[in-house]
């Protein structure tokens, strides 16, 4: 048997993640942040919320990709999720403040 033989089958199956293809998502959620709240002048509280759900997004593809957690054990992306649920939490929350 030769060395390619004992080669690891999870390396030869693991593609590099679409880096492009989430960058240009991304970029596409930012027009899209700046767009929202010239377009919805009228209801402050619908852009905030859709603000917040496209931040919300954003930070799970960059985390996912950009972070490597796609690739990681799982219970490394709950802990990693805590913050932003209780981010998202406290968002929601001082929205009804205002």
């Amino acid at each position: 048997m030769s060395h390619q033989d004992h080669a690891h089958p999870a390396a030869t199956a693991h593609a590099h993640p679409p880096y492009l293809k989430v960058f240009a998502l991304l970029v596409a959620l930012t027009v899209v942040e700046v767009v929202v709240p010239f377009v919805l002048t009228g209801s402050r509280g619908i852009a905030a919320t859709l603000l917040i759900v496209i931040s919300v997004v954003k930070i799970l593809f960059i985390a996912r990709y950009f972070m490597h957690l796609k690739f990681d054990a799982k219970i490394l992306g709950l802990v990693a999720c805590a913050p932003l649920v209780c981010a998202s939490i406290l968002s929601f929350v001082l929205l009804w403040d205002h």
